[in-house]
């Protein structure tokens, strides 16, 4: 897949430019990404976890002082997930994740 170069607004340098690029036209303001839709996945955890699940959401929900969807089980699966994905990626062997898997 080719990279996609970015485009350099032509008004950036107009302050230095002798005026030459007064014709031009200001550049298109660019969408963000559009999320992808979350898809429902069903797993099996301990007890225990999913306790624990529920106790973290009311803690966040104190420390943060958001509320409902900002801090559902959800999100934080997912957040969780994505920190232990991300030390794995960057630890290996010596992650947490790694370390705990091998623990049994």
């Amino acid at each position: 897949m080719a990279k996609r170069r970015a485009r350099i607004d032509s008004g950036l340098f107009s302050a230095t430019d002798s005026g030459s690029q007064q014709d031009s036209k200001p550049a298109k303001q660019q969408k963000e990404p559009e999320k992808a839709k979350p898809i429902k996945v069903t797993i099996y955890l301990d007890p225990e976890v999913a306790d624990r699940i529920d106790e973290a959401q009311l803690r966040l929900k104190r420390i943060t002082g958001k509320r409902g969807h900002d801090v559902s089980k959800s999100i934080i699966v997912e957040t969780a997930l994505r920190l232990a994905f991300e030390d794995l990626e960057e630890a290996g062997e010596e992650s947490l994740l790694a370390v705990a898997m091998k623990r049994g």
